[in-house]
């Protein structure tokens, strides 16, 4: 699983959505995980 930053996410959105059909996204904020992003 990747884990990217708020920022990495923010600026790369329709990255991100095109990728969580491959794997799921980590988002992390200041070090810390905060959510997982998965496709259904």
């Amino acid at each position: 699983m990747n884990v990217l930053s708020t920022t990495e996410v923010r600026q790369n959105f329709s990255v991100i959505l095109s990728a969580i059909n491959v794997e799921p996204i980590g988002i992390s904020k200041q070090d810390k995980e905060i959510a997982v992003v998965m496709s259904t």
